[in-house]
């Protein structure tokens, strides 16, 4: 059973969002099979200022701790590590997604359900703290690496 988080009007749920120069879309999560413990978040985010910014924390009641990723396939296993941060330079787009960054909640509090949204904070050093809902969605459109290598069995 999943928390029950109450249902907000939020313009997070629109197809993007906007905080200063930054726009930020398709946020969402894997869901979570049988016992949860930790999942992933996934998103984009779009700087169209004329100075950087920087992606510092994570903050959500759907996990004991969120923290930045940084995924790189190392040996041919892909490895994760942590990052004091995730830069969006000025015209540029950060994508997170399964093999390149991504946000890890850490021993989650529930189960994620498809269909059901959850609250998370971003930090950012510029922009501030910015209120988000995560869907929770089958992963279909993924560009993953590792997914691509799965399917082909190596």
């Amino acid at each position: 059973m999943g928390l029950s988080f109450p249902s907000l009007t939020s313009p997070s749920l629109a197809k993007s969002l906007k905080a200063g120069d930054l726009t930020i879309d398709n946020i969402w999560s894997r869901p979570s099979p049988g016992q949860p413990n930790n999942a992933a978040v996934f998103m984009t985010i779009a700087n169209n200022g004329e100075k950087w910014d920087r992606l510092v924390a994570v903050e959500t009641p759907m996990a004991e701790n969120a923290v930045l990723h940084k995924s790189a396939i190392m040996s041919g296993l892909l490895k994760m590590y942590l990052t004091k941060g995730m830069y969006i330079d000025p015209g540029k787009t950060l994508a997170m997604r399964p093999d390149k960054f991504h946000i890890m909640l850490v021993n989650l509090k529930a189960s994620m359900i498809i269909g059901e949204t959850f609250p998370m904070t971003l930090v950012f050093e510029k922009a501030g703290r910015v209120q988000v809902r995560v869907m929770v969605k089958k992963d279909t459109g993924s560009k993953s690496k590792t997914k691509d290598r799965e399917k082909e069995g190596k």
